[in-house]
Parts: structure tokens; sequence; C-alpha cells
């Protein structure tokens, strides 16, 4: 016997048929009678045709389950990966470290004199990035370059130091991913 149709229609059984089912059957059987269809017809039709219809109206199978994402883990790699790229590594590694604040206490600052509309005034820049610039096109090339992402700062940056020395590092790690380490901007 089939399993969907017995499942349904036990006699005994608490469990009450698909009411959608029921009615769904009984309008194809009564049909079929009306239409003067055999009676060994419609007791094969009776016995097949509601597991049909059943598993036409089952509910879909659930999805498979949604694997759970390590938002920290995700991040961590990501920001292991950024401090890798900007030459944190001698080897390239992508070791967490420290990062020191470049404004913070124990930070060796320089002050090179730049002109902005017209006018001297100075910027401050971390020591250790002012010696990576110079090493890479000597003293001249260093002050060119610095102002020449002073000459770029937004009329709406507070913090121009801060801006330039943020562009000054994204230049010489793209310099060092281009293998251009002698170009100066």
């Amino acid at each position: 016997m089939n399993t969907a149709f017995h499942t349904l229609y036990t006699v005994g059984v608490e469990e009450k048929p698909d009411p959608r089912l029921a009615l769904i059957t009984g309008a194809a059987i009564k049909l079929m009678a009306e239409a003067g269809a055999d009676a060994g017809v419609i007791g094969h039709f009776a016995l097949r045709y509601p597991s049909i219809v059943a598993a036409q109206l089952a509910p879909p199978p659930s999805p498979p389950p949604v694997q759970e994402i390590d938002i920290e883990a995700l991040v961590r790699t990501t920001v292991e990966m950024v401090l890798g790229l900007s030459g944190g590594g001698q080897d390239g590694d992508a070791r967490p470290r420290a990062v020191k604040s470049k404004r913070g206490r124990g930070v060796d600052l320089v002050k090179r004199n730049v002109t902005v509309g017209g006018k001297r005034t100075s910027i401050s820049l971390s020591a250790e990035l002012f010696r990576k610039v110079v090493a890479v096109g000597g003293n001249d090339q260093a002050d060119k370059l610095i102002q020449s992402f002073v000459d770029q700062t937004p009329a709406s940056e507070l913090n121009r130091s801060a801006w330039v020395e943020s562009q000054i590092t994204q230049h010489l790690v793209l310099n060092q991913m281009t293998g251009d380490g002698a170009r100066a901007h």
C-alpha cells in the first residue's frame, strides 16, 4: 500500500488527513464517477492520486543550514593582511603587532617647513616615516614629495600633518608593492 495514502487515511489514528488533500481527491473521484469511469479505474485512481497530491502539498524541504561567519576571525585576518602589506614585517609575515599612536607620547616627530596658500608653515611627521622617505630619494626629493601632498590636502581637512603622513605612507606602500622604490612623486 502507498505510504503517503496509508499515512493520511489510516483508520484508528488520531491524526486527521490534510483537508486540502481530501477536498482535491474527493473532487477528482466525483468527476471521474460522473464521467462514467469504470470502478476499477476509479479504485486505482483513488489509491494513487492522494500520494501525488500529498507530495505537491507537502512543504518544500528546508534549505541547508547557513554556515555561521566568525566576524572576529574575519576582521583579525583582514587586519593582519593589511599590516603585512604595510611593510610591518621584514619577511612579509602578517603577525599582529602593537601599533603606537602616531601622535602619542614616545613617538619622535620631525617638523618640515612647507608653503600653504603662499604662507610658510610647518607640518609634523613621524621621524621614522621621514627617514624612509629620505632613504628612497634623498632630502630634496623628500621635501618635494611632502610639499606635493601638502598641496593636495583638502581644504576641509582639519589635521594637515596627519593627512600628509597618511598619504606618504600609502605612497611608500604602493612603491614597495610595485617594486618601484626609486620613483619620486
